[in-house]
This record gives structure tokens, C-alpha cells and sequence, in this order.
């Protein structure tokens, strides 16, 4: 696992914030947008709590999962990558 993240940019810190989130479609767009605008942890810690993603949500800008795909065949495949991840080390913890 944490081969996959240094391989897209995104550490094991990254995972730790990631893993916070619980809905799916907001995670998923904070990981397109760390991996997309190469965030460090604060950056991605400071998207989090200011709450970026409902912001952009409420302005119609928030990408759909859909649209990371479309934007990248190897953004989403990291995307992708990631969520499994994060999916797999959440049910290892229960």
C-alpha cells in the first residue's frame, strides 16, 4: 500500500486524512485534487477543514467521479488505486 501512494505522490499521511472522510464522493475528490494539484498533507488537511469540497459542491464545481476518468486515464487509474486502498485498510481495522 504504501507503494502506491509514493508512486502517486501521496504518502501514508495523506491516507491517515483521507481515511477521516466518510462519504465516498467527497474523498474521492479530495484524492483527485491532492494527487492532480500535488498537495502536501496541509494542503490537504486545510482543503478538508475548510470544507473545499461543499463549497465547490454548492457552486457546481465539484468534480463527479465520472469526470476523473475523463480528465486522465493515469489520474484515474491512481484514483482508483487509492480507493481500494483506503477501502481494503478500513475494513482490516473492524
Amino acid at each position: 500500500m504504501k507503494q502506491n501512494f509514493s508512486r502517486s505522490g501521496l504518502s501514508v499521511a495523506h491516507e491517515k486524512t483521507l481515511r477521516k472522510i466518510p462519504s465516498s464522493q467527497e474523498r474521492s475528490y479530495y484524492i483527485h485534487e491532492a494527487v492532480r494539484h500535488t498537495w502536501s498533507v496541509r494542503d490537504l488537511e486545510r482543503a478538508v477543514q475548510t470544507n473545499e469540497f461543499q463549497k465547490r459542491k454548492g457552486l457546481g464545481l465539484a468534480p463527479s467521479l465520472a469526470d476523473a476518468g475523463r480528465r486522465g486515464r493515469a489520474l484515474g487509474c491512481v484514483h482508483n488505486t487509492l480507493q481500494n486502498s483506503l477501502r481494503t485498510s478500513s475494513q482490516k481495522s473492524r
